[in-house]
């Protein structure tokens, strides 16, 4: 969305790398680059809004809140 310039600034402002941080257009491809990364132990941080359907990525992913 419109802030997403705004999130990525402030986690390379709290000491993330630029490798470490990615934006997706929408919730389907988010969930796609998930399902390819994702390993047991992981924790993976998801930021956006219920308006555009960020719970659903749970769902496709399998992910626990």
């Amino acid at each position: 969305g419109d802030n997403t310039a705004h999130y990525e600034q402030g986690a390379l402002e709290g000491g993330f790398t630029s490798e470490k941080i990615r934006c997706f257009p929408d919730v389907k491809a988010a969930s796609e680059f998930i399902n390819d990364i994702k390993r047991p132990g992981d924790v993976i941080l998801v930021k956006g809004s219920r308006a555009v359907g960020m719970e659903n990525i749970l769902a496709s992913t399998g992910l626990q809140p």
